[in-house]
């Protein structure tokens, strides 16, 4: 991996996770659910899934600063929609990690490697071409950014 690789570590103490268990597997069952969230003016930054056999679980998160509205919107889900279960974690941050990583191999391998040298689990992941994305107990935030600038 060429140290140019990464060139922007960033980190944001200030989120908060939610998970969505249970979720139907149907496009328009999950845009009903964003609808509601954007109704409330929450700002959903990363999203993730996963498809289970029957359903699937949606991961997203959202700045700390739009706790109530985020709290107004997972109690009209859960009327509109009983069978998903949702959970909400505080006391997490994310690390942002970008740069020209599109046609470069290996720097997957060397992020995940620091996380397992250190024995820090992530909640969340999410990529692109250009960037990668963790959600991470906010305890692990410092760890996981001074060795990432150590490796940049």
């Amino acid at each position: 991996m060429k140290k140019k690789s990464i060139s922007q570590v960033k980190v944001n103490e200030s989120i908060i996770q939610v998970c969505l268990k249970n979720v139907e597997k149907n496009s328009l069952f999950v845009s009903e659910i964003f609808k509601i969230i954007s109704r409330h003016n929450v700002n959903v930054d990363m999203i993730s899934s996963i498809m289970l056999s029957d359903e699937m679980q949606i991961d997203f998160t959202a700045d700390e600063s739009c706790q109530s509205q985020l709290n107004e919107a997972i109690m009209e889900i859960q009327k509109n929609h009983p069978r998903i279960e949702m959970y909400s974690y505080k006391n997490i941050g994310k690390i942002s990690i970008s740069g020209d990583m599109a046609e470069e191999t290996g720097v997957a391998y060397h992020i995940f490697k620091i996380f397992a040298d250190c024995q820090i689990s992530f909640r969340q992941v999410t990529t692109s071409e250009t960037s990668m994305d963790f959600v991470v107990e906010k305890k692990y935030l410092k760890t996981i950014y001074e060795k990432i600038k150590e490796m940049m």
